[in-house]
């Protein structure tokens, strides 16, 4: 019934139990990596100034700068016809200039529903001959209605949104190197 379905989605107790997709969750670990034609320097600038990598990644917007480590994004994850919006914190655990590696926390909620999200993202970039390697782990915890969609969905969603970040990412710094955008 909608009563049910109402309740369950506020996690409450409802007919035979708690909405499944409030218990359920998925750990997830994903590493990518991508090159881009762009010096060291450029593709470490680009990827630590949160004002400047929030739209690189895909359906997220940059809600609020706490203050230099720690941000609030809003982010839309599409699995098939299902849209999930998240609001996630993110605090920069460790930032590493010499050896240009980076941590992230994250943790966040679904906008609408019982969901929650969090992960641990380590990042590091390094030369590549004449391009750089930007490397990703990442431990995520996935729960609500998404994590019913199984690992193997997750995963490849997740994969997907990082080709189109890294995509976004080698445009941004085509554009500096043609001197279409000056850094900040």
């Amino acid at each position: 019934t909608r009563r049910a379905l109402r309740a369950a989605k506020r996690g409450e107790r409802g007919g035979r139990g708690r909405f499944r997709s409030a218990q359920c969750a998925r750990s997830v670990r994903l590493t990518s990596e991508f090159e881009i034609d762009a010096p060291l320097e450029t593709a470490w600038a680009i990827l630590t100034d949160v004002q400047l990598v929030t739209p690189c990644i895909p359906r997220a917007r940059l809600l609020e700068m706490m203050d230099e480590t720690a941000f609030r994004v809003a982010v839309a994850v599409r699995v098939g016809l299902l849209t999930i919006d998240y609001v996630v914190a993110v605090k920069i655990d460790e930032l590493d200039e010499v050896a240009r590696t980076a941590r992230l926390r994250i943790v966040g909620e679904e906008l609408l529903g019982v969901g929650v999200v969090s992960a641990i993202v380590w990042s590091r970039v390094r030369t590549a001959g004449e391009r750089t390697r930007v490397s990703f782990e990442a431990d995520a915890n996935i729960g609500g209605i998404i994590a019913l969609v199984g690992r193997p969905v997750i995963e490849l969603v997740l994969r997907q949104k990082m080709k189109e970040f890294a995509a976004n990412v080698a445009r941004l710094a085509d554009e500096f190197a043609l001197g279409l955008l000056d850094f900040p």
